[in-house]
């Protein structure tokens, strides 16, 4: 028997992969969260240009101050 086909082996390989898509589900979860200066989600935003995220006009309300607040 090979070892990539010991019982073991298979099952630590799964329970590898079923960390690594609850990680990014979290990590999808954390980043939706993000709120505006005027209470809408960054996902209502469009593309900011400057490097922090600061720019970007909300396509609800038509702000332009885009700046990280996370939802309790």
């Amino acid at each position: 028997m090979k070892f990539s086909e010991h019982p073991k082996v298979i099952a630590a390989k799964k329970l590898l992969k079923e960390a690594e898509l609850e990680f990014i589900a979290e990590a999808k979860e954390r980043e939706s969260n993000h709120l505006c200066q005027c209470g809408h989600a960054r996902k209502d935003h469009g593309p900011a240009h400057s490097i922090n995220y600061t720019g970007g006009s909300c396509n609800k309300c038509e702000c332009l101050n885009f700046l990280f607040d996370k939802r309790p």
